[in-house]
């Protein structure tokens, strides 16, 4: 999957609120 193209692709807080999100799946 082109995960890390597509976090190149996403603003710093688009990072933020994606971090967030994968921390509720761990």
């Amino acid at each position: 999957m082109g995960i890390e193209r597509w976090f190149l692709s996403t603003n710093a807080k688009d990072i933020g609120t994606l971090y967030l999100i994968f921390a509720l799946f761990s």
